[in-house]
This record gives C-alpha cells, structure tokens and sequence, in this order.
C-alpha cells in the first residue's frame, strides 16, 4: 500500500525553457580534465557553493560575469509542467504525504518556491544540502527518515531510469518512470503525471 509519494524535481514538475547548460560551459571554457570536471561537478551536486566559490577552487582568477548570467537566465526560464500542480492537490486530498529529491546546484532550489512547490511537498531533499546525490543510497535513506516511512509504503516518481528508478528500486521503494516522450520499455511508467492514478 503506497503512504507517500516522492517526486524527482526537474523533467518531472518543472521544466528548464531556456537551457543556456552554464556549468557545462564553464567547464569545457576552463579546460579541466576530465576527472576535474567530474569533481567540480559532484561539488557543485552536494554543496553550497557560489560559481565564484567552485571556480576558486579548480581555476582561480576566471571572469564569472556571463556564467552567472546564462545561470539566472536558466533559473527564470524554469516552469511548472501543465499538469504539476494538479496532480499535487490530488495527491494532497488523498492524505498522502509527498516529499522530492532532487539532484542540483543551489541557484536551481529557487524555482522550487517560487512556482509554489515549498507549500505542497513537505519533504524536501537537495543533494546541495545534504551533501549526497542520486543514485547514492544515503540520499534516499535520508529521504524515508524525513517522512518517517518503510520503503515499501513510498512511490518514488521521475524521469531518470538511474536516479529515479533503479536508486529508489534498490531501497526498497516502489518506482514509476515519468517517460514524456514514450522512448522507454520500464514498466511502470507513465507519459504525464496524470498516470500516477493508476499507480497507486
């Protein structure tokens, strides 16, 4: 029997319009390697860093004024996916409490609250913040604490195979693939948030 539901944030409630991939440019245009990229990478995942803050830390002494830019252009741009809040008041009139982990920078929360998200997930687990990322299981592990669940009573709900599937599978939880395009063969999934009636 399902008790709460867990969403992943990005591709599954809110939608990036613009893309400008700031962090991904700024990589490559600070020419780090490839094992720097990827812990400049896991560091802006799991802390809360500034971009001045994680530049000072590979490649002091970088002009940061356009990547800010491209990032609040990034940030402004997100909204919620049509069917989002809908499908969180439902969810909320069944008694179900509902939580959301989600994988990203700390510029990247801000939309979280001002779509109104804060007021209908109680629960909420950035890898910023904690300090741990999908598919690691401690991430998910803090997330059952939160809500103070047996992982066989949460439904986690989102668009990564990896992260939002086989992560939460392996916890223990159940899991529903979001798949917008209907590219994928996993089953359960769903094409909208809508389906999620059928899976409870």
């Amino acid at each position: 029997m399902i008790k709460a539901v867990v969403f992943d944030l990005y591709g599954t409630l809110l939608s990036i319009q613009q893309e400008t991939r700031p962090y991904h440019q700024l990589f490559c245009d600070l020419g780090l390697t490839a094992t720097e990229a990827y812990a400049a990478r896991y560091a802006c995942l799991t802390e809360n860093l500034s971009l001045d803050a994680l530049v000072q830390r590979f490649r002091p002494n970088c002009s940061l004024a356009s990547y800010e830019a491209a990032v609040q252009q990034e940030v402004a741009s997100v909204a919620l996916y049509p069917e989002s809040m809908d499908v969180l008041r439902f969810l909320c009139n069944l008694g179900l409490p509902l939580g959301l982990v989600s994988n990203l920078a700390t510029p990247y929360k801000e939309p979280f609250y001002r779509l109104g998200l804060g007021d209908m997930i109680a629960t909420q687990v950035f890898s910023c913040d904690v300090g741990t990322l999908k598919p690691e299981p401690l991430i998910y592990e803090k997330t059952l604490a939160l809500l103070n669940m047996h992982p066989q009573h949460v439904l986690f709900v989102g668009d990564k195979q990896r992260n939002d599937v086989d992560g939460p599978l392996t916890a223990g939880m159940h899991a529903v693939l979001l798949d917008r395009q209907n590219k994928s063969s996993y089953v359960p999934r769903i094409e909208t948030l809508r389906g999620l009636t059928s899976c409870l």
